[in-house]
């Protein structure tokens, strides 16, 4: 009978035929002419040619690319060696590499150097108009004075943070 692949339990046995994603871990009970391709969870590029004798198993995220055969189900789900393998990738995910996380640090010292440099320069730009215009001209504050100042201590800031 046809199940759905979300059916499927230890001890069940499966018919795998041409064309058929395997969808659990077992072992062949008998087949003819069986070629599978473990790409996906092995990597190795050419299909494998199964036989009861030989090499019995069949892993779960494999397709059939010939023949045919009857399998023993004996790990489902998150049990299988394809659910362990993504169960570990989605794991890893979550933790920094050593780079990214001297990347992280190099970009914090980047960015407050950038904001150190900013004030320092807003500062001795105000310093030298004040001195310039002897104490601050009310008159001139908009042309090339102190909200002009601002406004390159904020370029710096913005152009400096990564």
């Amino acid at each position: 009978m046809m199940v759905p692949n979300t059916d499927v339990v230890v001890g069940d046995l499966l018919f795998l035929d041409t064309g058929d994603k395997i969808c659990a871990d077992g072992l062949l009970i008998d087949c003819q002419g069986l070629v599978v391709d473990e790409a996906s969870l092995t990597g190795e590029s050419e299909p494998i040619k199964k036989t009861v004798e030989q090499d019995p198993w069949c892993r779960s995220g494999t397709s059939v690319n010939e023949g045919s055969g009857h399998m023993l189900v004996t790990a489902v789900g998150p049990n299988s060696e394809w659910g362990k393998t993504m169960a570990l990738v989605s794991e890893a995910g979550d933790d920094m590499t050593p780079l990214q996380e001297q990347l992280a640090a190099l970009a914090t010292k980047i960015s407050k150097a950038g904001v150190s440099v900013a004030l320092v320069c807003f500062l001795a730009l105000l310093i030298k108009w004040l001195v310039e215009t002897g104490g601050g001209d009310k008159d001139k504050i908009n042309e090339n004075g102190p909200l002009q100042f601002l406004l390159y201590a904020i370029t710096i800031t913005v152009v400096s943070i990564p």
